[in-house]
């Protein structure tokens, strides 16, 4: 999705701060799950929407799992 695929040897961590290089690096929260796998979250407000990005790594740093959200920002 997006151009974020699970599994790929060159979708790495490296890939996905290329894809998300127009963001200030600390727009990216980095932690990690009940489970041990590193996970980045990312939100940005674009154009009266709101983009979720929750992105877990596997211990061979490749993606493991994507999750995404998309709701409009509330103008009232």
């Amino acid at each position: 999705m997006g151009g974020i695929f699970i599994g790929e040897a060159w979708c790495d961590k490296d890939y996905i701060k290329r894809v998300f290089a127009r963001f200030p690096p600390e727009t990216i929260e980095v932690g990690e799950r009940n489970d041990g796998a590193e996970q980045w979250r990312l939100q940005l407000v674009r154009d009266g929407w709101v983009y979720r990005y929750e992105i877990a790594f596997g211990s061979d740093g490749l993606v493991r799992e994507l999750r995404f959200s998309c709701d409009a920002v509330n103008l009232n």
